[in-house]
């Protein structure tokens, strides 16, 4: 793949680097999740959510939601 200078792109440490960061939000998102369950608190959880959020589940009876209110509506 050639850059915006002409140079060839190379994969190394920062793409390493990128993909740890991914990790790092993901675990951090099921981390917000799982204490939201426990403490039934879902403001941290919900707050890395913009207001106009879609939620759909795979083989789960819930959902879909459109917008944090339809989920906040619709929380156990």
């Amino acid at each position: 793949m050639i850059g915006r200078t002409g140079r060839g792109l190379q994969a190394g440490p920062r793409l390493v680097l990128r993909m740890a960061d991914v990790t790092d939000c993901v675990e951090e998102h099921f981390r917000l999740f799982n204490e939201a369950v426990r403490t039934r608190d879902w403001a941290a959880f919900l707050a890395t959510f913009t207001p106009d959020a879609a939620m759909r589940f795979e083989r789960v009876p819930a959902g879909p939601y459109e917008g944090l209110d339809q989920f906040l509506e619709n929380l156990p």
